[in-house]
Parts: structure tokens; sequence; C-alpha cells
């Protein structure tokens, strides 16, 4: 999920039992960090945030779990990427 998720995962139903089934990663773009340092979330699970050098760790590692990944910003919109694969699933 990207941190604009983050922020109000809080509000998700049964949001603390997501972080008790699955390993979760945040994407953090540009601009960075959207304030997430008030984040209910952030505060409820901050203890088994894994750094983003262990990230790795992930994929095997026991619920609840969750990096923040710092990502570059994609220049390209998704509405156009979403637009393109529709006209490309349309042609003949």
């Amino acid at each position: 999920m990207g941190t604009d998720n983050l922020l109000q995962f809080h509000r998700w139903h049964d949001w603390q039992k997501i972080f008790s089934l699955v390993p979760i990663a945040v994407l953090d773009r540009p601009p960075r960090g959207n304030n997430i340092r008030s984040c209910p979330a952030l505060e409820r699970f901050r203890a088994s945030l894994l750094p983003q050098d262990q990230a790795q760790l992930l994929k095997t590692s026991a619920p609840p779990a969750w990096t923040i990944l710092h990502i570059p910003l994609n220049a390209q919109s998704a509405t156009n990427i979403r637009e393109r694969r529709a006209l490309q699933s349309s042609s003949p």
C-alpha cells in the first residue's frame, strides 16, 4: 500500500487483524513521509516495523511485520497507463 493508505488504514474494518494476518509493505513516494508520524497504524505497530535495509526479511517474517520502502517517484500517470491498456485490450 502507499503511505496515503497507511494514514487512513485505522479506518478499515478489522485493520489490526489485517496486520496480524499478513506482512505489509508500504511504498513511500516523494514527497516523503506524508505525515505518517501521527499515523495510528504506525503508533500501534511500531515495534514490528522492519527498517528498509531489512525489507528482504519481510517475506519470511511472521505477522505482524511490515516495512516502509522509500521509492522514487514515477512520472507516468496511472490513469494514462490504464487507458493505454484498455485500448490495447479492445484492439482486434
